[in-house]
């Protein structure tokens, strides 16, 4: 009976060759000496060894055209084959290593030299090679049922990977992915919303990435993909570092706040290492609390700039020439968190029509903002920025701002049809920047937030830091 040796020793007759992605090779072909691609290698030096198909769409097929696939190697493990753990699998020679394919990714699979170590068709980079099986994810080890395997009496000690991202429930997330996922758009590689979570479509970039630089194509994200990712940064990055930046070996390292503040499924809140300011990118739902006009208490719902429903039971306590003070009698008294003064007045509260606000988490959720501090806001579709205030706040927003900001960027700044619900918006508040209020109303003038937000934007980094962040801004 041919043994698993056989089959590692006629791998390794083959270090050195080329690999390529999806290569067709025949199996009955014993001089073959390349492309290969990783299922077809393992497929061929086992046709070699025992004369039978194994981990192909069809095991009885023409073995001169019969396709092998990570895929169907899982199959058949499952189906008519032996599994045992990645551990003992270790101390196999011949033994086969397999990583499955998931919905977001190809497999990847690996022959077994019984000591720790593959040989493997590993990728464009490498072609065929040994390596190891620690430090990397794998499904199951595999047997041959008509191969002959004997286990080594050494235990083989197999790391588990000290850095690992996968599209899988539940989707990795926080500023590592954040950074990962900088560096793939610097780099020109689409992973949609930045936003700190390893899900699909960041896998496919990865996966992309990957194919590019010649590496793994499975779509997940480790400490080789780090350093592929750095070295392709490296070779990119102009020699000097912008003016404001970080410098280019850290361009766009960040660090979350506070261990990795999730304030909902969406929102993640992040800040740069060495400077003042907390950013994450959310749409941008058009806010019109404040303004004089905002809410009207008849019934058809018309009158009012956005609808009676989402007004807070303080917006319904006082009518404008009854017990409300305002320039639009019969209306509410719509009221902001941001408030200098008597309730039943509207110049107490901040005017979403005419100063351009923000609407963020109530301080009691994120204590390190405060109402009244002062932010940018910057397209990352335009590229277009405006200065802004933190005047309002709520316990569910996903990007949410005044009528005034939104107009600032060019949106349709109504709250019934404005707005943009795509997030395409980085919000960067600056902590400890709130003002007392000057008088005579407004409190909180548009001048005033200008200059201040403009002032702290430019010693973050301004649009340079922000591009460094952002790569996709225009």
């Amino acid at each position: 009976m041919k043994t698993g040796n056989d089959i590692l020793q006629t791998a390794v007759k083959h270090l050195g060759e080329q690999y390529i992605f999806g290569a067709s090779v025949p199996k009955n072909k014993e001089d073959y000496h390349g492309p290969w691609d990783c299922a077809e290698f393992v497929s061929w030096c086992v046709y070699q060894v025992s004369g039978a198909l194994y981990g192909c769409d069809r095991d009885d097929a023409n073995p001169a055209t019969a396709d092998a696939y990570t895929g169907d190697w899982d199959r058949d493990a499952k189906r008519i084959g032996t599994m045992i753990d990645v551990e003992r699998a270790a101390q196999i020679a011949g033994a086969i290593v397999l990583r499955a394919p998931t919905g977001n990714g190809d497999g990847h699979i690996v022959i077994s030299d019984g000591q720790g170590g593959t040989v493997e068709a590993k990728g464009r980079l490498y072609g065929v090679v040994r390596d190891t099986l620690s430090d990397r994810h794998w499904s199951t080890g595999i047997l041959i049922p008509w191969v002959d395997y004997q286990q080594g009496l050494q235990p083989v000690a197999i790391m588990p990977p000290t850095e690992l991202y996968r599209a899988v429930p539940p989707f990795p997330r926080g500023p590592r992915v954040f950074e990962l996922q900088q560096k793939l758009a610097r780099l020109g590689y689409s992973t949609g919303l930045l936003d700190g979570i390893y899900g699909s479509v960041t896998s496919a970039a990865v996966r992309a990435f990957q194919g590019d630089a010649g590496l793994v194509l499975d779509g997940e994200a480790g400490q080789r993909v780090f350093e592929a990712l750095d070295n392709a940064l490296a070779a990119a990055l102009p020699a000097a570092p912008l003016v404001g930046a970080l410098p280019a070996g850290e361009a766009v390292h960040v660090e979350s706040c506070a261990k990795e503040i999730v304030l909902d499924d969406t929102i993640t809140i992040f800040k740069l290492s060495d400077r003042e300011g907390f950013f994450y990118q959310g749409r941008m739902t058009v806010d019109a609390d404040g303004a004089p006009q905002c809410y009207h208490p008849e019934p058809d719902d018309n009158l009012g700039l956005d609808k009676l429903e989402y007004a807070t039971a303080n917006s319904k306590r006082f009518i404008q020439g009854a017990n409300g003070i305002g320039p639009a009698e019969g209306f509410f008294v719509s009221q902001t968190s941001l408030q200098s003064g008597p309730g039943n007045h509207c110049d107490s509260f901040v005017d979403a029509e005419n100063i351009p606000y923000i609407v963020f988490y109530g301080e009691k959720k994120f204590p390190e903002v405060k109402v009244g501090d002062v932010a940018v806001v910057v397209s990352l579709t335009t590229g277009r920025r405006t200065h802004a205030i933190v005047g309002d706040g709520n316990n569910g927003t996903k990007g949410e701002a005044s009528m005034k900001t939104a107009g600032n960027l060019g949106l349709v700044s109504s709250p019934r049809s404005g707005g943009d619900m795509h997030f395409n918006y980085i919000y960067l508040i600056f902590p400890n920047s709130k003002f007392d209020p000057v008088n005579p109303p407004p409190h909180w003038p548009d001048a005033k937030i200008k200059a201040l937000a403009e002032a702290r934007f430019a010693t973050w980094g301004g649009m340079d830091q922000m591009r460094r962040c952002f790569p996709q801004i225009p």
